[in-house]
């Protein structure tokens, strides 16, 4: 079950990414614990804007929704990263998982501009507090530079829940059913003509 919960969302993060011009990271298999983000990232930043701003290094989670569940604005704690998200650049600054301005956030920052970063199917686990609630709704963005305090690029992004495979098993019913119409009226065209 939990296998196809990852592939589904998986499956959309690659779809939503292909709808953004500049899309070229695909961020998947995105899963939360009560005190960890995981996911896996492949890709390069040739396609974004650099920030060119004090934060540009930074790369930011943003959570927004009821997945995150600090108790209040002073509530910080340090991050732990498996390890540097890229393939050529590494994490100097972990950062912490906290709140600012009503932001729920985890941050670090990297050795230099990320402009020449790539990913190569790096999966990354990010430890912090018992901050989350992995079976709330919400969404995790991913930015290169600080969305709160300087223009950024959003390189990705994970909704959840990811749908119970039930509801998946019916999508698929009912894009058998169109595809099942369409064809009917193309023999019916045809069949007229």
């Amino acid at each position: 079950m939990k296998k196809i919960a990852a592939l589904f969302c998986s499956a959309i993060l690659t779809l939503g990414a292909a709808k953004e011009a500049s899309a070229l990271f695909v961020i998947s298999n995105v899963t939360m614990t009560t005190n960890s983000v995981t996911f896996t990232i492949d890709g390069d930043m040739s396609g974004y804007a650099d920030p060119n701003v004090l934060y540009e290094p930074a790369i930011r989670l943003v959570y927004s929704g009821d997945i995150y569940t600090s108790p209040g604005e002073s509530s910080f704690t340090p991050n732990v990263w498996s390890g540097s998200m890229f393939d050529n650049h590494f994490i100097s600054i972990s950062g912490n998982t906290g709140t600012w301005s009503g932001n729920n956030y985890t941050w670090a920052n990297y050795d230099s501009s990320l402009f020449d970063a790539v990913a190569t199917n790096r999966t990354v686990t990010i430890t912090t507090g018992n901050y989350f609630n992995p079976s709330a709704a919400g969404m995790i963005s991913f930015y290169w530079g600080s969305p709160f305090e300087s223009p950024a690029s959003k390189i990705g992004e994970a909704t959840f829940p990811v749908p119970e495979p039930s509801t998946l098993m019916l999508l698929g019913i009912g894009g058998l059913g169109v595809m099942g119409m369409t064809r009917a009226k193309r023999r019916k065209s045809l069949d007229v003509a």
